[in-house]
């Protein structure tokens, strides 16, 4: 797609120019006219009505600006749900699956593009840039971190960014492991056609996984404006708090186990909400019973993921949840190390030490993806990294072997 520019032209280049008449069409022909969802049909027509209408340059510009990135996630999303809703596997399943995780690079390249015009320097884009030179570099960093490969020579500067990074290498790792289960089950359905009943709607559409899920990819998306706000220290307490409320309310169980969840959850409550010194013994006992209540709702979940036996979204919910607590886990256990031992992580100048510093430097090492700009210097580090690195390896795999195993759900062949 043309990238967007700051003038009169901007809507025009970024969604009416050649490549976007081209993509516009081959969305529209891929779903199908009538199943193209409505809010994709929206965001199709819009541009249209702004060059009809005459509208101002300068708001055709703002909206030009931004307008590549609803449409983008969107037109991804519908294609997704296209390829989860296939009836049989063939050809137009197995180019769709591969041609969502394009589009899925293609928008968080377009949300990076947003915010390094938002705030200059949010990435590490070295020399001279330009839109349209930052923009292809930004692709470039997407593809990179979508895939994993991790190259180092782009790197996201701004806590902002570095969380947005998070969430895509959290995509990156899962999505493959996710198509590949459901084009097997596709595979297998034509000589097995029982499927097990849809669960109720409450599960469906207010399941506690999907919840879970949610608040973790909202707690990490909101960390860097939190800690940047006037509340600080104390914003990131309550947000700590919500997410333990939301996970003690997933993992919920009876006996022993719930009794150790809710201990370590006030432990690791007392720390977040410590106004004192961030070195404090109180911050380094609540950071232990951070780690220790990640681990244990983590644990909480893989055992209900081990005795379901249908696929449904909330198992796959909960299987991002269970990823998402062992990058927080990991997070918290890097940044307890370095309060126990000064220097042991390596932040280059202008790069997030803070909490959201460390929960980065988790995610980056559990996904593999590993940058090179934040590394471990000491042993005990090094070792985390690699434990940290195994379990990011192996998870996906182990998914996609209980995925596949699962019956198959009527809600997810509706």
């Amino acid at each position: 797609m043309g990238h967007a520019t700051v003038d009169g032209t901007a809507v025009q280049d970024t969604v009416m120019g050649p490549l976007g008449l081209v993509f516009v069409g081959a969305l529209v022909w891929a779903l199908g006219p009538k199943r193209v969802p409505r809010p994709l049909a929206v965001l199709l027509v819009a541009p249209i009505l702004v060059g009809l209408l005459g509208l101002d340059e300068r708001w055709a510009a703002a909206a030009g600006s931004w307008y590549h990135i609803p449409l983008l996630l969107v037109a991804t999303w519908a294609v997704i749900d296209r390829v989860v809703h296939a009836e049989r596997v063939d050809e137009d399943v197995v180019v769709g699956s591969i041609c969502a995780y394009v589009l899925a690079a293609i928008a968080f390249a377009a949300i990076y593009a947003g915010l390094e015009r938002a705030l200059p320097g949010a990435f590490s884009l070295g020399g001279e840039g330009g839109e349209t030179r930052d923009f292809g570099r930004l692709l470039y960093f997407s593809l990179v971190t979508i895939t994993t490969l991790g190259y180092g020579d782009i790197t996201p500067i701004h806590a902002a960014a570095q969380t947005l990074v998070c969430v895509e290498s959290v995509l990156g790792v899962l999505y493959p492991a996710v198509v590949v289960a459901r084009i097997v089950e596709l595979a297998t359905q034509k000589h097995d056609h029982h499927f097990a009943p849809a669960p109720p709607a409450s599960e469906r559409f207010g399941g506690r996984y999907r919840l879970l899920a949610l608040l973790l990819i909202g707690t990490l998306l909101f960390m860097p404006w939190i800690q940047a706000s006037p509340l600080g220290a104390l914003g990131l307490g309550v947000l700590l708090f919500v997410q333990l409320l939301g996970a003690l309310y997933a993992t919920g169980s009876r006996g022993i186990v719930t009794w150790i969840a809710w201990g370590l959850a006030g432990i690791a409550l007392l720390g977040g909400l410590w106004q004192g010194a961030q070195d404090s013994p109180v911050t380094r006992i609540g950071l232990m019973g951070q780690v220790g209540f990640y681990l244990v709702a983590t644990g909480a979940l893989v055992n209900w993921l081990a005795r379901e036996r249908n696929v449904t979204r909330e198992v796959l919910f909960a299987a991002l949840a269970a990823y998402l607590m062992l990058g927080f886990s990991l997070g918290a256990s890097f940044r307890l190390l370095e309060l126990l031992h000064p220097g042991s992580i390596f932040f280059p100048d202008g790069v997030s030490a803070g909490n959201v510093g460390h929960v980065y430097f988790g995610f980056m090492t559990l996904t593999t993806t590993g940058f090179g700009e934040v590394r471990p210097l000491t042993p005990a580090v090094e070792s985390l990294a690699t434990m940290g690195a195994l379990v990011g390896v192996f998870y996906p795999a182990v998914l996609l072997a209980r995925l596949v195993s699962l019956r198959p759900s009527a809600e997810m062949n509706a």
